[in-house]
This record gives C-alpha cells, structure tokens and sequence, in this order.
C-alpha cells in the first residue's frame, strides 16, 4: 500500500482520498491524498501530494473515493461488495448532481460497466450518451464502451 499525505492546505480542489490501482481485491495498490485534475483519453490525470502530476490509465483503478462526492463513494462501496443494483443507482447520481467533470466522467465509464450486469440498459445508455457529448471526437475510443441491446423482454427499455 502506497500513501500520500495531504498538503496542509485547505482549498477546493477535488481529492481522493484512495485510488485503487492494479489487481482486484488485497492486491491493489492504494495511493491516498492525490488531486484529480482529469480524466481525459483513457488516463485519469492526478497531482501526488508532493506536487507531482502522474496519471494512470482509467482501466487500471480498482476504485475511487473522494471527498464530497457521497453519491460516488456509495456506488464504489456498493460496487465493491457486488451490489450492482445500488451501484448503477449511486453512479447515475453521481452523474447528474456532481460538479466535478471528472466525477461525471469516471461515473458514466462505470455505468457503461456496472449497469448491463444490473440489466439496466437504460443505466448504461445514460452513461455511453453523457461520454459521447462531452468528447464526440472521442466515440471511437468509447466504441468499447457502447451497451448491448437487451433481450426484447427486458424491463428497462
């Protein structure tokens, strides 16, 4: 487990309090106390306590929890402990009420993920449209991304 302390300084700027990188479960790597700058092309843009900016792409963190994001961190708690039903549900409010761009990004990248093991295609068109309006460039890269059809009987069409 990797730490980075806080600065001491009391500001706005979106933190992390951990991101989980690298194997599911006891092997990821923790690295606490990082500033969340951006999530663009793939990489989740960050600045390390001591000032450093690094970034890691999105495929590799386990997870993410930031400080007043508590529609987030519901959904990666409830996504950690395999409750996709309250995960699609925390990421989906995490996208509409957040002021964070990346908070919204990270969100809608989830959805896509979370929401078809929930069969919530509904969840997971939401997620796929908010990626393509805010990078229409980027569709190709968020082609991986776009949801399946559901069976003709499924609920939430």
């Amino acid at each position: 487990m990797v730490e980075f302390l806080p600065p001491e300084v009391d500001e706005l700027t979106p933190r992390i309090a951990v991101i989980g990188v690298g194997g599911a479960g006891g092997n990821a790597i923790q690295l606490g106390g990082v500033q969340i700058q951006n999530i663009q092309d793939g990489r989740l843009v960050y600045q390390a306590a001591g000032g450093r900016e690094s970034t890691r792409e999105v495929a590799q963190i386990a997870r993410i929890t930031a400080d007043n994001e508590p529609a987030l961190n519901a959904a990666e708690d409830a996504l950690a402990k395999n409750q996709l039903d309250v995960a699609t549900e925390n990421f989906r409010k995490a996208l509409a009420s957040s002021a964070k761009e990346w908070v919204k990004v990270w969100s809608a990248r989830r959805l896509t993920e979370v929401a078809p093991r929930a069969n919530r295609f509904d969840a997971a068109a939401s997620g796929y449209i908010a990626l393509l309006v805010r990078d229409p460039a980027g569709a190709g890269r968020a082609a991986e991304l776009k949801p399946q059809m559901p069976p003709a009987r499924a609920t939430f069409l």
